[in-house]
């Protein structure tokens, strides 16, 4: 196979598609995960509630707001740490996506509209 006639349009399409795929799966993973933290959080903030009724000064009440306190950094810990790949999936995959349009469009898209172009110019001509 000559390699001026490798169908590069249709890796060009497959960059962007990949991409745009790549977008709406990290977008939705993002979104996924801040829920399931944001819930994590809430269980952790009703467990802090109940935890007022219980009298202050007790041993049973220092562990448990030492409990709840060590809980709180483990969600803000983990949800930054989570939340960090599909963040970066989801921004390399809006470049890559502009990448691939872009090379669609100036590498194949620009000669196509040229040979339509001229086949019209043709078509016009033959036809007076």
């Amino acid at each position: 196979m000559d390699v001026k006639n490798l169908p590069t349009d249709n890796l060009y399409k497959f960059i962007t598609l990949f991409c745009i795929a790549l977008m709406l799966s990290s977008a939705y993973a993002v979104v996924s995960v801040y829920d399931s933290h944001r819930a994590q959080y809430n269980k952790v903030k009703e467990k802090e509630f109940l935890l007022l009724d219980t009298k202050k000064g007790t041993d049973k009440f220092n562990a448990q707001s030492e409990y709840i306190s060590q809980e709180f950094l483990r969600i803000k810990s983990d949800r930054s740490f989570f939340i960090w790949f599909p963040m970066t999936a989801f921004t390399l995959s809006i470049f890559g996506g502009i990448y691939g349009f872009n090379l669609w469009r100036k590498n194949l898209q620009k000669y196509l509209d040229e040979q339509v172009k001229l086949e019209t110019i043709i078509l016009r001509r033959k036809a007076e």
